[in-house]
């Protein structure tokens, strides 16, 4: 986890969030129903939840880095 600190916590506050030069960059892998593998951005805008900034969420997770 080192790793991903080093290289996508450019602000250093233990967190990966928009306020990271490169979190445009950080991308998860999902795995699907049928096997198959995709890489994610995390950009909050798949269908689900609606958040108060208009952006939505499918599931919420928390990530420790």
């Amino acid at each position: 986890m080192q790793a991903l600190r080093d290289v996508f916590d450019t602000n250093h506050d233990g967190k990966l969030s928009a306020s990271d030069a490169k979190f445009s960059q950080f991308k998860l892998i999902v795995s699907n129903a049928d096997g198959s593998k995709v890489a994610t951005p995390i950009d909050g805008t798949a269908g689900g939840v609606k958040l108060y900034n208009s952006r939505t969420m499918v599931k919420k997770s928390r990530f420790t880095i």
